[in-house]
């Protein structure tokens, strides 16, 4: 598959339909009981800081993740959890006032003593457009400095662009509405003309960038980012020498291991060996894959990793984002066990898009109930396990400010042993 597949969401947000969203109306279980929860995780995607141009201002990227991260606190109360972040932290990787509006949000966590772990995107490593290595982590907001000389005239344009239009909102105290429509249309105007000169010859600019490079940048934005300017110091011992990692829970039943992949990585050997080996020699009562492409969205990113996850003996859910809607997958048995499942959760912040067209249909997995299809609202997930059973619950709201209600709750059942 091209590497355009890669950028699709990028373009959707300035050519989706205007069809009204039809979100889930009434949940399709229970929620579990309290006293029977033994682990607990939220996990959300996209949250894609630093956009502001498209079609209601208060929805943009930072405001509506800082509203989000504030719910899924209030969600746990005096609880606890681990977050888990799908990727796409930031519109633009090398941006460093967008990390600043992202790291802002993630804070609430770091406050609330919550662990955190997230994914790389395909945008945390655009530093002037898509895949440019080198994204600049400089202090402040003046001077926007870059780490690397531009490797192109697209890539120069493009760097120009992010920091006239960081100049365009700092003027207005990063507050987009204050712009005026003349602004904002003229901004979004020379936007889509650059996309329409600059976007389609990215893919041949990538392709130049040797994998060891790719890798290496997606390392330094983790471990600069994460660790060391949100301070999730824990991070350190996955970061230091790879962006895929694994953690697992043993103290409680079910036994959990969560596998944390990096879709963009361009060793895909080494990562798919890792992959297939740790989930053969898991003995884990539950396995949670997070990665931020669906299968089939990026190349390389192919059936083999499906194949291992299908596989596994116990039972396995599988979390995307990169599609910025809710979508949930069921396997079609006996093909593929019952104790499966798969879903997409990109509704942190960046523009939504409507699932049903952008979701790659997998061989083997049911999407729905139909009602499910168009999940086009601002979300997070509330996954809950008990001794049987994994509960998922989607909770979500159409715009930054209304009520985070529950959508739906899936109960993907434990085998038997």
């Amino acid at each position: 598959m091209r590497f355009l597949s890669c950028i699709l969401l990028f373009l959707s947000a300035c050519c989706c339909k205007d069809r009204a969203p039809q979100p889930i109306q009434n949940p399709l279980e229970p929620e579990p009981n309290v006293q029977d929860v033994t682990h607990r995780f939220l996990t959300y995607g996209d949250t894609r800081t630093g956009v502001f141009l498209f079609e209601n201002q208060d929805n943009a990227g930072e405001a509506v993740h800082d509203w989000i991260a504030q719910q899924m606190v209030a969600r746990l109360g005096k609880d606890k959890a681990d977050i888990i972040f799908g990727g796409d932290a930031v519109y633009a990787g090398g941006a460093t006032f967008h990390w600043d509006n992202f790291v802002k949000a993630v804070s609430r966590f770091k406050a609330a003593g919550l662990p955190f772990y997230p994914c790389t995107g395909n945008h945390e490593l655009m530093a002037g457009i898509f895949g440019v290595l080198s994204p600049w982590f400089g202090s402040g907001e003046e001077p926007i400095k870059f780490t690397a000389q531009a490797r192109s005239p697209e890539e120069a344009e493009w760097r120009r662009f992010i920091v006239d239009r960081h100049q365009e909102l700092k003027k207005v105290n990063h507050r987009p509405e204050a712009l005026g429509q003349d602004a904002i249309s003229r901004i979004d105007a020379r936007a889509k003309d650059m996309e329409e000169r600059i976007l389609s010859r990215v893919e041949d600019q990538v392709k130049s960038i040797s994998p060891a490079d790719r890798n290496e940048s997606g390392r330094q934005v983790m471990e600069a980012i994460y660790v060391k300017k949100a301070g999730f110091t824990d991070l350190e011992r996955f970061f230091s020498t790879k962006t895929y990692y694994s953690v697992e829970y043993t103290q409680a039943k079910p036994t959990i291991l969560l596998m944390m992949l990096d879709t963009n990585s361009l060793d895909h050997a080494a990562q798919k060996a890792w992959f297939q080996q740790t989930l053969k020699s898991s003995r884990h009562d539950l396995v949670i894959v997070v990665g931020h492409h669906p299968p089939k969205t990026i190349e390389g990113w192919d059936d083999d990793y499906m194949a291992a996850f299908q596989g596994q003996k116990n039972a396995a859910i599988w979390i995307f984002s990169h599609v910025h809607a809710f979508v949930y997958a069921f396997p079609d048995p006996p093909a593929i066990p019952a104790s499966r499942a798969l879903f997409v959760s990109g509704g942190g912040g960046a523009p939504l898009v409507e699932s049903d067209e952008q979701v790659v249909p997998i061989r083997g997995w049911k999407f729905g109930p139909p009602n499910d299809l168009d999940g086009r609202f601002f979300h997070f997930l509330d996954i809950r396990t008990t001794r049987d059973a994994v509960y998922v619950t989607v909770l979500g709201c159409l715009k930054k400010g209304e009520p985070v209600q529950v959508k739906a709750t899936y109960k993907i059942g434990l085998p038997t042993k």
